[in-house]
């Protein structure tokens, strides 16, 4: 009686895993028009239950930052650069979590998150505004979902969100979206688009370029958000070259003494964990 439960049991999970794989060698982006991806509204409703997943797994494994200084202050810069580049702020879910890991990436259904590690190694507000650009940026060019369903399948998703998959394969998903979760093509889209909504926000690009120049080198090539968003010679000439070109008057983010107070905040949340 056992043997033929067990023998049913590695049956079942051959044929889900035999069926994964099928599912993953299906060129879905090719299936599926990438219009269809940006409008397509069961691709919305996807891309909407993955957000609510992955979000809460997060939330599993992180404490969030409840503090009001430092959650005004991020949505302040979020919104000096989504204004005047026509970017619905309001659609943009913020999520600050205490972790000592460098990293800031973007989540399914237009969320956003930043580790507190990463506030701590940026200098000045410009610096960290650029961070923000570049995630934005992978928002609006929906890189998240075109990602997952290269990489993943949309069997896969499918399933997944129906509960007929196992849930290592949401681990698998939260991991893909906060490491490499891009293809070069899409980071220099994002570096150059993000460049751009600095500029149209009047805020100097050059402390993110030099900052990407500086975490690329030394002590700091190790950390998260470099290693998701791996930097090349040409890659640091071209934000740089961008970000001299700019022919705009920049304007003050924010004040060196909210910014000081800011990250005073920061740092009293991270002495927490």
């Amino acid at each position: 009686m056992m043997s033929k439960i067990a023998i049913r049991g590695i049956l079942i999970l051959v044929s889900f895993l035999g069926t994964w794989f099928l599912l993953k060698q299906v060129n879905w982006v090719g299936l599926v028009n990438i219009n269809d991806i940006k409008e397509n509204r069961n691709i919305q409703k996807l891309e909407k239950e993955l957000g609510k997943m992955m979000i809460s797994e997060f939330k599993s494994e992180a404490e969030s930052v409840e503090n009001p200084y430092v959650i005004q202050t991020i949505d302040s810069l979020v919104t000096r650069i989504c204004k005047p580049n026509q970017i619905d702020s309001e659609s943009i879910r913020v999520y600050i979590f205490k972790s000592p890991i460098v990293n800031a990436f973007a989540l399914p259904d237009r969320q956003l998150v930043i580790y507190t590690g990463l506030i701590e190694k940026t200098e000045t507000p410009e610096a960290l505004s650029g961070v923000i650009a570049h995630e934005l940026a992978h928002i609006e060019r929906k890189h998240v979902m075109e990602s997952l369903i290269k990489e993943l399948g949309l069997g896969v998703l499918l399933s997944l969100i129906s509960g007929q998959s196992d849930l290592s394969i949401a681990t698998e998903i939260v991991q893909m979206v906060s490491s490499s979760a891009f293809s070069r093509e899409m980071e220099k889209e994002a570096d150059l688009l993000g460049v751009d909504y600095l500029i149209e926000s009047q805020i100097n690009p050059q402390p993110f370029a030099e900052l990407m120049k500086t975490f690329g080198k030394g002590e700091f090539s190790a950390l998260k958000w470099i290693q998701s968003h791996p930097m090349s010679k040409e890659r640091e000439e071209y934000i740089m070259e961008k970000a001299r070109n700019a022919k705009v008057s920049f304007t003050e983010i924010i004040s060196p003494s909210t910014w000081e107070s800011f990250k005073k905040e920061i740092s009293s949340e991270d002495d927490e964990f």
